[in-house]
């Protein structure tokens, strides 16, 4: 009798694992494959936004205008721009309109947008110039005679002209011994620097030298010259 009561017991002990089981597993199963399936579909679709929502810039020669699409020549080769009704135009001269059809081969542009994987921008802005834009670089040197939170004015140590230079995060700046920071520079040090000059005459540093030695008294040298040439003529050239 006993024995037939463990054997039902261990029975029904095994019938309710079971059962546990067999609700259990297919449940955390689908969970499991939901979750992956749910991960790849969210790869996939990052995956899509990077290759269909790209914003590239398509710099160039026009080449070539068919309908709405336009071929550029780019130093990295052609690429191919298709304009639509959201495409914002905009010439270099004020008397053009800012339509498609005054757009002509030869000139150069700069086109903003979206690229799809095929590589075909829908430009967001395009710009139109008569000929390519010009970026000056220049080199100049001189001694510091003003400082402000984000430039300084030099006086070239000879001529006496002045020039902005205006600086960015970019911009490298160091002496000759180490690294340095806008902040370091001091009123009376001489930099030499290459930059890319504006229409204006302003110059946006990318490198800078400094030579933290004062001087100053250039400067002063140079105004007191100015100041006195207003009142008697100068018969003497100074040498520095």
């Amino acid at each position: 009798m006993k024995k037939a009561s463990i054997v039902l017991i261990l029975f029904s002990f095994g019938l309710i694992f079971t059962v546990h089981s067999w609700a259990q597993t297919p449940k955390a199963t689908e969970s499991a494959q939901d979750k992956k399936e749910g991960l790849e579909s969210l790869k996939k679709l990052v995956q899509e936004i990077k290759e269909k929502k790209k914003i590239k810039v398509y710099a160039g020669t026009i080449k070539g205008i068919l309908a709405k699409t336009i071929s550029l020549e780019t130093k990295n080769g052609t690429k191919t721009a298709r304009i639509s009704d959201q495409t914002k135009i905009t010439f270099d001269s004020q008397s053009k309109e800012p339509k498609l059809e005054n757009i002509l081969v030869g000139q150069f542009a700069v086109a903003l947008g979206e690229i799809d994987q095929s590589k075909i921008m829908t430009p967001k802005t395009l710009q139109i110039f008569s000929n390519p834009p010009v970026i000056k670089r220049k080199a100049v040197f001189g001694i510091v005679k003003s400082i402000t939170l984000n430039s300084i004015t030099i006086v070239h140590q000879a001529k006496g002209e002045e020039t902005k230079i205006n600086f960015d995060t970019q911009t490298k700046i160091k002496t000759t011994q180490e690294e340095a920071k806008l902040q370091d520079i001091k009123v009376g040090w001489k930099v030499a620097l290459v930059g890319i000059q504006s229409t204006s005459g302003e110059i946006l540093a990318k490198e800078v030298l400094l030579i933290p030695q004062d001087f100053s008294y250039l400067i002063k040298k140079f105004e007191g010259k100015a100041s006195g040439s207003a009142t008697q003529p100068a018969t003497t050239s100074a040498t520095y």
